[in-house]
């Protein structure tokens, strides 16, 4: 399928890029089922990276690296939250997608980023769509 390539600009304005060769385009694939093609990838990213329910910071120690967790929330009914993920990392000055999944949680759980705060910090909340 070849190398998938855009760019983005979340809600702060900041560009976010999205480079990964055909090799770690599959990976991503084989990984999670909902980057069906890049057309829906690209929708997704710009989805949770334009209109987040919350964003979460954190240095990952081990590689001296800022990256961003940015979470988008869609309630299913009374007992279910979907989340699509989106991870972005500093490299040299640009901001890139690091990777891009979604995962289901019974609604009320505390999120697991939260669940870590000397971790995560939280940098930003949608109140209307709170977490």
């Amino acid at each position: 399928m070849g190398a998938y390539q855009d760019s983005f600009v979340d809600y702060q304005g900041e560009k976010i890029s999205v480079s990964w060769n055909e090799e770690g385009w599959e990976e991503h694939r084989r990984k999670h089922p909902i980057l069906v093609d890049y057309k829906r990838a690209s929708e997704l990213i710009l989805e949770t990276l334009s209109g987040p329910s919350v964003v979460f910071q954190t240095l990952e120690i081990r590689e001296k690296q800022t990256r961003v967790y940015y979470l988008q929330k869609e309630v299913i009914g009374n007992f279910q939250v979907h989340f699509i993920k989106a991870i972005a990392g500093l490299f040299e000055g640009t901001w890139y997608i690091m990777t891009l999944y979604d995962e289901y949680s019974a609604l009320g759980l505390q999120l697991k980023e939260r669940k870590h705060k000397k971790v995560f910090e939280e940098i930003w909340n949608n109140q209307k769509n709170r977490l």
